[in-house]
């Protein structure tokens, strides 16, 4: 962890109490094993970041107290403005998916079913809430952030489709990465966000889904001739358009 992140509720008279038994606590205690005054980096939770004074000696089993610093709190990093829509990949791809996303900025991620997408995938238990919140927390505290990625989920791609993806895109230039598209997207003009950006599920979606996603004003690119896991689709597609982010 590069932070420790709380949520406000925990930050009491700028004071975090951790206790024997929280993953924080542990985590001080076997890893970062900081001396009594020394400085941490936390984040609060859609708040600021800011530093904290180890208050109390370390011990496996007291409560620890952190004191925020005063006039230490700062902004989080500024959000990559790139809407992510994703064919649902397997349970264990999508934790490591949201797990990279978070890390590196993105806000939302739509997750839509395919044909290629296998039914059961919508039954695991990981597409819960209460599963993916401490992946997304994972990733933020690895990138000094404190704004968590939204997760959406759609069952039905054509009611998606025609009837939600055109007010995800808006006004923003939409990209869909197409392993068999005829256009690199090096050939286009240099992509910028904002943007929203469509992948596929890992055998890339039917010629019938690629034409009723370009009806939507969608442009359909390729990203060379290598056929990628879905996780490396979704960080070379990213790194087009971050390039881009000023």
């Amino acid at each position: 962890m590069n932070i420790l992140l709380f949520t406000a509720s925990e930050c009491i008279n700028n004071t975090v109490n951790l206790h024997p038994g929280d993953k924080r606590h542990s985590h001080l205690c076997t890893v970062i094993k900081p001396t009594y005054g020394q400085r941490l980096n936390i984040g609060i939770l859609h708040g600021a970041l800011a530093q904290v004074k180890v208050s109390t000696h370390l011990c496996h089993t007291k409560p620890i107290t952190l004191s925020i610093v005063s006039g230490s709190e700062r902004l989080p990093p500024s959000p990559v403005p790139i809407t992510v829509v994703l064919a649902l990949p397997r349970p264990k791809v999508f934790k490591r998916v949201v797990h990279s996303l978070s890390e590196l900025g993105v806000k939302q991620l739509h997750c839509i079913h395919s044909q290629k997408v296998e039914k059961s995938y919508w039954q695991s238990p990981l597409l819960k809430p209460e599963r993916w919140t401490p992946w997304i927390h994972e990733g933020l505290c690895q990138a000094k952030d404190t704004m968590p990625i939204t997760i959406d989920t759609h069952r039905w791609f054509k009611p998606f489709v025609e009837d939600t993806l055109p007010t995800i895109i808006g006004t923003q230039p939409a990209w869909l990465a197409h392993p068999y598209a005829t256009r690199h997207i090096n050939q286009l003009s240099p992509p910028c966000a904002p943007a929203v950006v469509i992948i596929g599920p890992e055998g890339g979606f039917t010629p019938y889904e690629v034409q009723l996603i370009e009806q939507q004003g969608v442009t359909t690119v390729t990203l060379g001739e290598r056929i990628y896991r879905t996780e490396t689709a979704i960080q070379q597609l990213l790194a087009n358009f971050m390039g881009n982010i000023r």
